[in-house]
Parts: C-alpha cells; sequence; structure tokens
C-alpha cells in the first residue's frame, strides 16, 4: 500500500513539474523559433517575475498524501530483563581452589542454585565440583551431604562427606562459591571431621597403624575468617604402653615421657613425646569450652537436592 501511493505521488510531481517548464506557444505569424537576442530578454523578464512573485506549491490531493499507519519510524526496543530465579547457574567450574583475597563477596545469583547444580553433576556424573572424578560403586544415595553456615561467616556452604568408596577413595569437601560463581575449598580430608562452635575442626585420619591404641589420630584444624577457609593447626598421635606391649615393642615405649605413669604419652606437632598432663594442657586451650557441632546431614538423593532453598 505504501508503496502505491509513493508511486503516484511521484508521477504527480512530474506532471505539474512538466506543466511549469513547458514554454508559452508563439505569438500569430511569428517564427516557432525565437532569436537568440529574444531568448536573453524572456528569460529575464521571467527572472524578474520569479523575484518579485513567489511561487505557491502544488497542494496534493488527499488520496496521495502518504499513510501515518504506515509510515516507517524506528521506536527504541527494549531487551526484557530476566529475574533471579530465571537465571541458570553456569557450568560446574574445571577448577575448585582456596578462595583469594577479594572473591569473597556474595555470588550473582543465590548460593542455592549453585549448590544444586553441582550435587546434581555429583549424582548423575559423578562429578565433584571443579571436575574431579568421584570413585564410584556403591549407591550413590549412601553418601551425605548439607547446605549449613558451618564456620558462622552468614552464608551457608555446602557439605560433602562421601563415603560410598574405598577408603582411599573416601572425601569429605566444604565449598563455598566466589564472586563470580566459582566453587572454591573451604576445607577438604577425610570424612572424619568434628567441628566445635569455637571454628576448630578435628579430622581423624584415615588409618590407625601405630601404637596409639585405642587413642585416633587426628589433625587440628582452625577457621582463618581473613581467607574464608580452614588451616591446620597442629597434627596429634600418641603411644598406649599396653596396646604396645600386646604387639611386643613395649620396650619402645618412651618411659622418660610419662612422668605422670599413666601408660600414655602423646605427640604434638612432632616427634617428641609429652606426657598426658601436657596433652590435656594442650586440648584445654584449643577446646575452651566450645561444644560439638550438631551438622544437619541428609542423603545424597534427587528428592533431598531439589528441596534446597
Amino acid at each position: 500500500m505504501m508503496e502505491r501511493r509513493i508511486t503516484a505521488l511521484t508521477a504527480a510531481l512530474l506532471i505539474l513539474l512538466t506543466g511549469c517548464a513547458k514554454p508559452a506557444a508563439p505569438a500569430s505569424g511569428s517564427p516557432e523559433a525565437p532569436s537568440e537576442t529574444d531568448v536573453t530578454t524572456e528569460v529575464t523578464a521571467d527572472a524578474s517575475a520569479e523575484v518579485t512573485e513567489a511561487m505557491t506549491p502544488p497542494t496534493l490531493p488527499p488520496e496521495l498524501l502518504p499513510d501515518p499507519q504506515e509510515t516507517d519510524v524506528p521506536t527504541e526496543m527494549t531487551a526484557p530483563s530476566l529475574s533471579v530465579d530465571d537465571t541458570a547457574a553456569p557450568a560446574v567450574p574445571t577448577e575448585a581452589t582456596h578462595a583469594q583475597s577479594g572473591d569473597l563477596t556474595e555470588p550473582p545469583i543465590p548460593r542455592a542454585t549453585y549448590y544444586r547444580k553441582a550435587l546434581d553433576a555429583l549424582y548423575d556424573e559423578g562429578i565433584f565440583p571443579g571436575g574431579t572424578e568421584a570413585e564410584q560403586g556403591q549407591p550413590i544415595e549412601d553418601n551425605t551431604f548439607a547446605v549449613f553456615d558451618v564456620d558462622g561467616d552468614g552464608a551457608e556452604e555446602l557439605l560433602i562427606s562421601y563415603t560410598s568408596a574405598s577408603m582411599a577413595g573416601m572425601v569429605f569437601y566444604i565449598y563455598d562459591v566466589r564472586r563470580d560463581g566459582s566453587f572454591y575449598v573451604e576445607l577438604s580430608g577425610f570424612p572424619a571431621m568434628t567441628f566445635y562452635t569455637n571454628g576448630t575442626v578435628t579430622e581423624g585420619v584415615s588409618h590407625n597403624q601405630g601404637y596409639a591404641g585405642d587413642f585416633w589420630p587426628y589433625t587440628l584444624y582452625t577457621y582463618d575468617p581473613a581467607r574464608d577457609a580452614y588451616t591446620v593447626s597442629a597434627s596429634v598421635d600418641a603411644m598406649d604402653r599396653k596396646y604396645m606391649a600386646e604387639m611386643g615393642v613395649e620396650d619402645e615405649f618412651p618411659e622418660e615421657a610419662d612422668t605422670s605413669g599413666s601408660g600414655f604419652v602423646y605427640f604434638i606437632d612432632g616427634d617428641i613425646p609429652v606426657d598426658v598432663t601436657e596433652y590435656e594442657r594442650w586440648y584445654g586451650d584449643w577446646r575452651g569450652d566450645a561444644a560439638e557441632k550438631e551438622i544437619p546431614w541428609q542423603d545424597l538423593t534427587k528428592a533431598n537436592i531439589a528441596a534446597i532453598q
């Protein structure tokens, strides 16, 4: 429709312009072609007339005027914005390392979205955040997870206790999310973790192959708020004289260190044995009156993953 109106308008203008430019008919008895002098005189007279009398542009009939509704007028387009819930979490990163300075701010979308995606990848593909493959063989539902503010920094972390594997394949992780949405590890180790309300954690070793008897050696971690991660504070082992006698190595027990005669000596960060009284003093210093934290563990099932809020 618009193209037909433009074609009609162009034709009308050409007719009008052609009519204005047509020369006047020669007077009766005059030659058809005027002389050169006569042409100059006529042109000059016409020019004078144009100066003294302005031409009025022709008025087009309504049917030749363009339809305003068909005129192409560009309008500003605004792209629709997505709500937070409509934004998908980034893919599980290729690497999960400890946080660095400047990383410890809120991620672009809620942590729960990242945690659900990470647990789905572990359930469906056997992949931990960061790309590490989990040892598979037993039912994946035998493992547990928790979304819980375990370090007390005001934000929930993702805890995974993966035990459906051989002893070497068992692993424990605490994950958090960086400002850019990538995962980082606050703590990793063997799934024999005990958390305390003062920010300390004990990790039992995977094998007790020494002479500690009923005492289980452990590593002590302390939470560092500046790094939002746990650091090793000490490692602890022991010797039990009774157990060593059963093993036929009682003569290796360091009697001189057992000043209290308890039959136990301890090793705190080294090879120098100390009496039980020294160990209990050291233990009291880091433990204080801190209680054990109750972690809300859940089985690693699709229903529990989908319920994360």
